[in-house]
């Protein structure tokens, strides 16, 4: 079967392809292995007495034939037609003269003769004809050629790059199993069940070398052992895996193999052992470094043999002789055969690699300059002065307020409805476009997050080398699972630069916490959550874990990064801060540092679809039944109860209609309604202008794209100040970023606040989420309820406004009273 498909694979079909021919490959070979296979069965049919000395004759004369054209293809050099023709005449012609002339005690030596002459030869005519050594390279499209024309000096260097020295042998075996692999595990388990299991095949008959054979099979079994537990080594020692893995391929394979074939006198396991330890090594390894460690376990072998053991004497019979050089020449040849390619493949396979990297590396040089244009973008807008286009609108506004019988009172109002929108949208677009990421937040396991990561690395070819430490008793995490990995990946890739190649790569998850300093809900009070941190370096043992970390909310400037390198560490540090976490970076590392659970303090309105970059605002539908009646109503009672300026609640009514856009509440009305009936409830409590904004803007920075520093430009501090007690959220001027409060850190800061217009917002907002409470899931309606009772009653009570009290003391009784009975009806 060997010989039908190598005589279809590399005669038929070259030659049919030569003369543009189709035909089945698959039908010819089986044409030619049934050929083959008579052709076997018919000459060992024949009993012919000069049968073997046939045989012998033509392998004495075909071996030198072919095994210079054979290594040199297998080398790469171009196919020559008329080197192989002229040095085939001249082989004959030795092979022929020699067997005329050479005296019977040189005649083994004709083989020898007639192989230096085929080498000479073939080797001359080449370099004469391409003037040098024409050479074949496999691209990844097509196969080019070029001539190496070797000058004294660069052969010289060649021969200097060839000494065995121990960088150079570390360096190699590096090399070779980054490019090549090395199947660790599966070898060192088979060879440790083959050092111990078989005992047939370590019987031998020379008691007195029994203890030393002993200690060559512990000792190997040993070699094996330690490449099962590879990814226990020290960090330390991991750069030099890749020579142990060849020391233990040359001892386990052919040193061994010789050792025991000259102990036990050509025995058959050991005949048979040789030729499924040679393509054992060339199915391992490339082809280059299967001659490397053949030569060097044969030699080896040998000496160690005579020195240990004693004189060699091997006396084989014909037909073990026979096998032995038999199952030495075919399965070198058909191995390499199979080594050629599996090289080829895998030298296509870098080719790929590197043009998918130099293809990567434009796109990355594109997206840098695509990145720099936006911050020229963004750099121009605030030389051109767009970010004081609020504070133009508030000065307008105060103008107005101040002279309402200029003639520009006539003008602002419209200029400041053109001027309003127009700040906004250019500043969201430059916080969304310097500080704000969209995430996709999933909860996985840590195990899972790790395997989608090696995944990754895998598909890049750049898993070799990297380790995994978890260290933490958190089995899951709340994150963006998409851009972790690229974070994590990203880092790993860089770490694994050519500069540090061969240093191994440390992951390690341990568990610490996240600091969030919060002012505004107390003077020093900082809100502690679980934290994971992930640590990617090059040391043997990462940076010491700190108790906690305090997270980077701040908003930085957009600069342009220098390179695709600086790009990519801005775009992780980018990531960190969308987890509300911590980084930083150094020489030979990175550390990262996100919430287990993210919800904690990132709100869930911050990954709405409306909060992406470039997305069109949707007003909101105020022609719901009812809308527009309970909007009049509003109206009517601010202008008859109170002294605020009806246009600019009118401006307020218009913006959270913009902002809370298609927003619904449970019950299923529009979302903009709910800040409305806020703010009729807090009527009856207070009428004061900021306290009535304040109402209808409360939920705007919780849950819209509207910063608190929007709301004091256009409506001032006591309006802003109050929106920021009532708020489940702390608010940073410079950041885009919002932090979540729990509803004791609400209550809290209501507290600490001392400011009964925020308090009056709130209880106004409990009010109506009592009274529409029924759209709420029934843990939900306990859990306001208790919390209704334990806080808001009493200080409606504080306030003297005993009704509301009443009130809501009476709705959270209702909802715990039917909640209960609910519970004991699912109960029963």
């Amino acid at each position: 079967q060997t010989a039908g498909l190598t005589l279809v694979h590399d005669v038929l079909k070259p030659l049919c392809a030569y003369k543009a021919i189709k035909f089945d490959e698959i039908r010819w070979v089986r044409y030619t292995t049934l050929l083959a296979g008579l052709l076997i069965i018919g000459l060992g049919l024949m009993r012919s007495d000069n049968l073997y000395s046939l045989v012998f004759t033509a392998l004495e004369f075909a071996i030198p034939l072919l095994v210079f054209p054979f290594f040199t293809g297998v080398l790469g050099l171009k196919p020559d037609r008329r080197a192989f023709y002229i040095s085939a005449v001249v082989t004959l012609s030795a092979f022929f003269i020699g067997k005329q002339w050479l005296p019977e005690a040189l005649s083994d030596f004709l083989g020898i003769l007639c192989v230096l002459a085929s080498g000479l030869t073939f080797f001359t005519v080449h370099f004469v004809r391409n003037r040098g050594f024409a050479v074949v390279r496999h691209e990844a499209t097509a196969s080019q050629t070029y001539v190496w024309q070797p000058q004294g000096r660069e052969l010289r260097h060649l021969l200097q790059r060839l000494v065995p020295t121990p960088k150079r042998i570390l360096c190699y075996s590096q090399q070779q199993v980054a490019k090549y692999g090395a199947p660790y595990l599966l070898f060192g388990a088979f060879c440790c069940i083959n050092f111990t299991l078989p005992y047939f095949m370590w019987a031998y008959g020379a008691p007195v070398s029994y203890d030393l054979m002993l200690y060559l099979r512990v000792l190997g079994g040993l070699a094996c052992g330690l490449l099962i537990v590879r990814d226990k080594w020290p960090a330390s020692l991991v750069p030099y895996l890749p020579t142990f893995w060849h020391l233990t391929l040359l001892y386990c394979l052919p040193f061994t193999s010789t050792v025991m074939f000259l102990l036990t006198q050509g025995s058959m396991e050991w005949l048979i052992n040789i030729a499924i330890t040679i393509i054992f090594l060339i199915v391992l390894v490339d082809w280059v470094s299967f001659i490397i460690l053949a030569a060097l376990g044969l030699g080896l072998g040998l000496l160690f043999y005579k020195v240990a053991i004693g004189p060699i004497s091997l006396r084989l019979d014909f037909n073990t002789g026979y096998l032995l050089v038999y199952q030495g020449i075919f399965s070198t040849l058909i191995g390499l055969i199979f080594a050629r390619r599996k090289q080829l493949g895998f030298d296509k396979l870098t080719t790929d690699n590197q043009a998918l990297l130099a293809t990567e590396l434009i796109n990355k040089e594109r997206l840098l300059e695509s990145f720099r244009e936006k911050v020229r973008i963004i750099q121009t807008l605030k030389h051109a002065g767009i970010q004081n286009l609020l504070q133009v609108a508030k000065l307008l506004k105060d103008l107005r307020a101040r002279e309402p019988s200029s003639p520009l009172s006539t003008v602002t109002p419209h200029i400041e409805s053109t001027l309003i929108p127009m700040a906004l949208q250019l500043q969201a677009l430059e916080h969304r476009a310097t500080d704000y990421l969209r995430l996709q937040v999933e909860t996985l396991s840590v195990q899972a997050l790790l395997e989608k990561v090696q995944t990754q690395l895998r598909a890049q070819g750049k898993q070799k080398g990297v380790y995994y430490q978890v260290h933490t008793c958190y089995e899951e995490v709340e994150c963006d699972l998409s851009r972790l990995i690229t974070l994590l990946v990203n880092s790993i890739v860089s770490l694994a630069s050519p500069n540090q190649q061969g240093s191994p790569i440390q992951v390690v998850l341990e568990a610490t916490q996240l600091h969030y300093p919060l002012p505004s809900v107390q003077a020093g009070y900082i809100k502690k959550t679980a934290a994971l941190r992930l640590a990617v370096t090059t040391r043997a043992k990462a940076v010491p874990l700190q108790a906690s970390y305090t997270a980077q909310m701040n908003g930085v400037s957009l600069s342009a990064p220098e390179s695709t390198q600086a790009l990519v560490t801005l775009e992780n540090q980018r990531i960190i801060k969308a987890h509300y976490g911590y980084s930083s970076v150094n020489q030979d590392g990175y550390i990262y540092v996100i919430p287990v659970y993210l919800g904690e303090v990132r709100p869930l309105d911050m990954d709405k679809p409306y909060m992406e970059l470039g997305v069109a605002p949707t007003r909101a539908d105020d022609h719901d039944p009812g809308a527009q009646e309970q909007e009049q109503a509003f109206l009517k009672a601010v202008s008859q109860r109170t002294e605020a300026n009806l246009e600019t609640v009118q401006t307020v009514l218009e913006l959270i209609k913009w902002y809370h856009g298609p927003m619904k509440r449970q019950t299923g009305e529009p979302f903009y309604l709910h800040p409305l009936a806020v703010a009729q409830i807090v009527l009856d409590y207070n009428q004061a202008e900021a306290t009535i904004l304040a109402a209808l803007l409360h939920d705007t920075v919780e849950d819209t794209a509207m910063l608190l520093i929007h709301i004091e430009a256009i409506f001032g501090k006591e309006t802003a100040a109050i929106v920021d007690k009532v708020t489940h959220l702390e608010s940073s001027q410079d950041s885009f970023y919002k932090v979540k409060l729990s509803a004791e850190e609400n209550i809290l800061m209501l507290l600490e606040s001392g400011d009964d217009r925020a308090m009056y917002v709130k209880l106004a907002d409990r009010v109506h989420n009592m009274r529409t409470i029924e759209g709420k899931s029934t843990t939900s309606q306990v859990r306001i309820a208790k919390e209704t009772l334990q806080f808001f009653v009493s200080q409606a009570q504080r306030l003297g406004l005993y009704q509301v009290a009443q009130e809501l003391k009476e709705r959270c009784m209702q909802v715990l009273s039917k909640t209960h009975d609910e519970f004991r009806e699912d109960a029963v």
